[in-house]
């Protein structure tokens, strides 16, 4: 390998790297774009919600109070669903651009052992089922963690509802006896 064509290489991986933090960023703006615009829905609704019910009646302000929930309660289901999705994105954009590294490096190995004298077929397919071992871990964590911020969400927003659901049976026993 000469000089030249190793600086194709190093160009030619900052490249692939440019094209990869350019995805991540797209990604990550348009994951900012759709939190501006659910921050903006809510509080909106949460204005508009809490300016309208100006009642000294408890079980009015009890209704009021429960909607106020529901939609803080979607909100915050929303916001989940948006950093579990950006989250699955990046590592996708990741995950593919570390398979392409994987094979770049494991022909470079085999380019570097390939003139040698010596027995090295077998490193260049250790090297390759390491790195395809370590890739498949990092899939792993990555599905895992996904996968319980999913669970956590599920769990808090079934409390949530429980909960609304709840105040919502209390506020009509206390209308009934009223």
């Amino acid at each position: 390998m000469n000089s030249i064509s190793y600086l194709q290489k190093v160009t030619e991986a900052a490249s692939d790297n440019g094209e990869v933090v350019k995805a991540i960023f797209d990604v990550s703006l348009n994951a900012t774009q759709q939190l501006l615009a659910l921050n903006g829905d809510f509080m909106r609704s949460f204005a508009t919600g809490s300016a309208t019910h100006s009642t000294q009646d408890l079980h009015e302000q009890v209704g009021v109070y429960m909607q106020s929930f529901e939609r803080a309660s979607e909100y915050f289901r929303n916001v989940n669903e948006i950093c579990v999705k950006t989250q699955a994105e990046i590592a996708t954009v990741s995950a593919q651009r570390a398979a392409e590294v994987t094979q770049t490096l494991v022909a470079q190995v085999d380019n570097l052992f390939q003139g040698s004298p010596l027995k090295t077929a077998g490193i260049a397919d250790m090297l390759k089922s390491t790195l395809n071992t370590a890739g498949t871990a990092c899939e792993n964590i990555i599905n895992t963690s996904r996968e319980v911020a999913e669970s956590t969400m599920t769990g808090a927003t079934q409390a949530l509802q429980t909960s609304a659901n709840a105040s919502r049976t209390s506020a009509r026993s206390a209308r009934k006896t009223a």
